[in-house]
């Protein structure tokens, strides 16, 4: 199967499970560390105060005191695990359409390091929300170019998702364009540019 055929077949197996009605998306390993419990606790809570939603997770199934983690998330769903669709990993040819056609990514972490999904999420654009404390605020201004709540906390993390649902179609472009402009900062070509003026001030002063 060739990469278009099935970069087409993911997105047309989200499209044929959603009816076309608007998605949540969490990628990246499904961990306790990601905060995969704490989307758990709240899954049932979100589908059943948006009943259009659907909420898709993709990535590899990390078993929490050796339970499967797909698991928890449709038991914790209850009545609405039919609305929560899981792949295990796709190449990134298959993944970017889908991140694209996100409405929210939420990616929770209770531990992280300047995550690549939260930059990858964000060049295309998409509303992220984040975690305080694990790296995210390094990318994400709340508010601006994305949503930040503290990690570990359920509660907070059910009112912020919601948050980034009820955002106008006017808010959620803003915050895309601010993200974008992010992360266009991080662009090699600009990064390596100021280090190269860093080490050159630094040399300069040692040099007095």
């Amino acid at each position: 199967m060739s990469t278009i055929e099935l970069q087409d077949s993911v997105v047309n197996q989200i499209l044929d499970n959603t009816s076309g009605s608007p998605y949540l998306l969490y990628f990246g390993s499904l961990s306790k560390l990601k905060g995969l419990e704490d989307i758990a606790a709240i899954l049932y809570r979100i589908l059943d105060e948006n009943p259009n939603y659907h909420f898709v997770f993709v990535g590899k199934d990390i078993p929490i005191n050796g339970a499967s983690v797909v698991d928890l998330l449709k038991e914790k769903a209850g009545k609405h695990s039919g609305r929560v669709l899981w792949f295990n990993g796709m190449p990134h040819a298959s993944l970017y359409p889908v991140i694209k056609g996100a409405e929210l990514v939420v990616l929770p972490s209770r531990i992280d390091n300047f995550p690549n999904t939260c930059i990858e999420a964000m060049a295309f654009g998409k509303v992220v929300v984040g975690t305080y404390q694990t790296s995210f605020e390094q990318l994400i201004t709340n508010d601006v170019s994305g949503l930040l709540c503290n990690h570990s906390s359920p509660d907070e993390l059910f009112a912020t998702v919601q948050k980034g649902i009820n955002l106008t179609p006017e808010a959620k472009l803003e915050i895309g364009k601010a993200a974008m402009a992010r992360i266009d900062t991080l662009k090699p070509e600009l990064v390596v540019k100021q280090l190269v003026e860093y080490y050159q001030s630094v040399i300069k002063e040692f040099k007095g």
